[in-house]
C-alpha cells in the first residue's frame, strides 16, 4: 500500500512540474534599433524564445514609404559585424514610412536557438536600399 501512494505522490508532483513549467512565459528580451548615418530610422523589437528557436517582433519608423527593409541578426558590435546572417524579418512600409512584422530567425533554414541570439554578442541590423540604416543590440541574459 505504501508503495502505491509513493508513486501515486510522485506521479502527481511530476504533472505539477510538468503543467508549471508549461504555464510559464517565454524568455524574451527587447531591443531599440538607433538610426546610423542620419538614416532616420528607429524603432522597437522583442526577441522571444520559440520552441527550439527564437522568435522576433519588429517595429520600425523613418522608412522611405513603401520601400522594403530587411531585418538581419549578425555577430558582432558596430562597426564590426559579421559578414554571415541569419535572417530576421523583411518588412514593407507603409505611406508613412513605418512597418512592423514578426519572424522565426532563421540561418539557411535552420531556427537559431535563443540562447545563441541572447549571448551578448549579436545584433539586429535594419537593411534598407542596400544599406545598413538601423542597429539594435542585444543585450546578453543573465
Amino acid at each position: 500500500m505504501r508503495i502505491r501512494i509513493a508513486i501515486l505522490v510522485a506521479a502527481a508532483l511530476a504533472v505539477v512540474a510538468v503543467a508549471a513549467a508549461a504555464a510559464a512565459p517565454p524568455l524574451a528580451e527587447g531591443v531599440t534599433f538607433k538610426p546610423l548615418a542620419k538614416s532616420g530610422v528607429a524603432g522597437t523589437g522583442i526577441v522571444t524564445q520559440n520552441g527550439i528557436g527564437t522568435g522576433v517582433v519588429v517595429r520600425l519608423t523613418g522608412l522611405q514609404p513603401g520601400s522594403t527593409a530587411r531585418v538581419l541578426l549578425r555577430t558582432g558590435r558596430y562597426p564590426k559585424l559579421s559578414a554571415s546572417f541569419a535572417t530576421a524579418v523583411t518588412l514593407r512600409a507603409d505611406a508613412r514610412g513605418r512597418a512592423r512584422g514578426s519572424s522565426a530567425i532563421r540561418y539557411r533554414s535552420e531556427p537559431v536557438a535563443f540562447n545563441i541570439v541572447t549571448d551578448g554578442r549579436h545584433v539586429l541590423t535594419v537593411i534598407a536600399n542596400g544599406r545598413v540604416v538601423a542597429l539594435a543590440e542585444i543585450p546578453g541574459l543573465d
